[in-house]
């Protein structure tokens, strides 16, 4: 099949397996100087009909890539998740305490309904309460018995958490982050004691701000005098 671009005046035979065509274009080269600035040029092809230059194929595909592009960043990325992992306390983080026999540290929270642990940008990142709190409820046992010193008492003491929030964001201004969890302690004694903290980190990196936040909260805990005194006594 052969091909040929109309200028001027042109006349072409079009041989092919399937048809036979005469193409013929009588231009008025005057006429047509403003439609070629306008319209792209075509190519002709038998009796396929015009084809779109490349300039102009490429055009077209330009647009469609930035259509696709603005249609994701109207809609926005589907959320991110956030599991918790260990960011490790330094072994002065928390002094030794006493405790008086056995201690159990149990997850109290039940809902695994998910929310949002960071937003900003269209960027989303969920977790729910109950996995959160797991992940204290695992810190707190390590530090317990880290730090934790038998007394030689007889008995056993339980203290059951429950993560309520938690949260963190990019302080506007200032280079860093800024988390918060709220979470209660109740213990074995029927004392439930409700903890806030905050916790800043030079870090962007949301997971960084989030997990040294419950490890925040597990220091927290046990640098509580009440706490102590539950397990001391």
């Amino acid at each position: 099949m052969s091909c040929t671009f109309l200028s001027h005046r042109s006349c072409s035979v079009v041989d092919s397996d399937c048809s036979k065509a005469l193409t013929c274009g009588l231009w008025d080269t005057n006429a047509l100087n403003l439609q070629r600035r306008r319209r792209p040029r075509m190519l002709f092809c038998g009796t396929k009909g015009p084809l779109l230059h490349s300039s102009t194929k490429e055009r077209v595909h330009m647009r469609h890539i930035m259509t696709v592009v603005l249609v994701a960043s109207l809609t926005g990325c589907a959320p991110l998740a956030f599991t918790p992992t260990e960011t490790p306390l330094s072994d002065d983080s928390i002094p030794v305490f006493g405790m008086a026999g056995s201690v159990t540290i149990s997850n109290a929270q039940a809902s695994s309904e998910p929310v949002i642990v960071f937003s900003t940008l269209g960027t989303k990142i969920t977790s729910d309460l109950k996995t959160i709190t797991e992940g204290m409820v695992q810190q707190a046992q390590k530090e317990l018995q880290k730090n934790g010193r038998p007394t030689g008492a007889a008995g056993s003491k339980s203290i059951a958490l429950k993560v309520n929030s938690l949260r963190t964001g990019r302080v506007t201004g200032a280079f860093y982050s800024r988390s918060q969890m709220e979470f209660q302690a109740t213990l074995g004694s029927g004392q439930t004691i409700d903890f806030r903290v905050v916790y800043g980190t030079a870090s962007y990196v949301a997971d960084t701000a989030l997990n040294g936040c419950i490890a925040e909260g597990v220091m927290t805990l046990f640098k509580d005098e009440r706490v102590k005194a539950y397990l001391a006594s």
